[in-house]
């Protein structure tokens, strides 16, 4: 059997050419696969549909368990902001009685129940504006990821939603085909039947385009790592100059 059909394809090979074989393999098989798929029961078929569409269901509880998380994690990062623009404003407000003391020309001012020279001055408000510069890069950060859970938590939900659509519609559709198998079925029996699968081939590829992006949707709401910050250069001018260009772009809760 086997050196038999070994020698139909060398025959057919010479006979076809290489790609008039290849093209006239694949035409058989294409063939054959339509043959086996024929004869597999309709009500088979049905049955598979609608497990493929019941497993939709544990999917979809998933990703929206996922999405709700994402979500939660949107809500701390915010509380996180706030408490970090909060801490800004306040650490810029303990700073600039600092900065205005530089201005003097006196050699020591008084802050809490002692005297503090310039230099001690200038170390506290060089030290505050390292943490300072910190935190606000921090904050950027944090808004830069808060921008970025938003737009997976917003694309998530968009395809969840389709995705329950698709489960009510492709679940309509089965007791549809049934309804008309059942019909069909009674036909047959009285020998009047003509039947083809165009309602059946189009549940089966809707279902295979459900599947595939249901693969997609599990693998679409994922955290994100938090950026890197990028590290800050040594700056090489006076303290009250970095102070000032710090705070120049800073707006005051006066300017509210």
């Amino acid at each position: 059997m086997t050196r038999g059909l070994i020698i139909t394809a060398l025959v057919l090979a010479a006979g076809f050419g290489v790609t008039g074989f290849r093209s006239y393999f694949r035409t058989a098989t294409t063939e054959i696969m339509d043959s086996v798929r024929d004869l597999v029961p309709l009500e088979f078929e049905i049955k598979r549909l609608c497990q493929l569409t019941d497993e939709m269901l544990p999917e979809i509880e998933a990703q929206r368990k996922v999405a709700a998380e994402v979500d939660v994690d949107c809500e701390f990062l915010e509380k996180e902001l706030t408490s970090l623009s909060a801490g800004l404003e306040e650490a810029r407000g303990q700073m600039q009685p600092l900065r205005e003391a530089l201005d003097s020309s006196a050699e020591t001012h008084r802050f809490g129940d002692r005297d503090w020279t310039r230099t001690e001055i200038e170390r506290d408000l060089e030290r505050r504006m390292v943490i300072y510069q910190e935190r606000q890069a921090e904050r950027t950060a944090k808004e830069r990821l808060l921008a970025t859970r938003r737009e997976t938590l917003a694309s998530a939900t968009t395809r969840i939603h389709e995705c329950q659509k698709q489960h009510v519609g492709l679940t309509q559709k089965i007791e549809v085909l049934r309804a008309d198998l059942k019909r069909l079925e009674l036909a047959q029996a009285a020998g009047k039947v003509s039947f083809d699968e165009t309602k059946l081939q189009a549940a089966r590829d809707l279902s295979t385009e459900v599947e595939k992006r249901l693969r997609t949707l599990a693998r679409l709401v994922d955290g994100e790592a938090k950026p890197p910050v990028i590290p800050v250069m040594a700056d090489k001018r006076p303290l009250t100059e970095r102070f000032d260009a710090l705070m120049s772009n800073v707006p005051t809760s006066d300017s509210k």
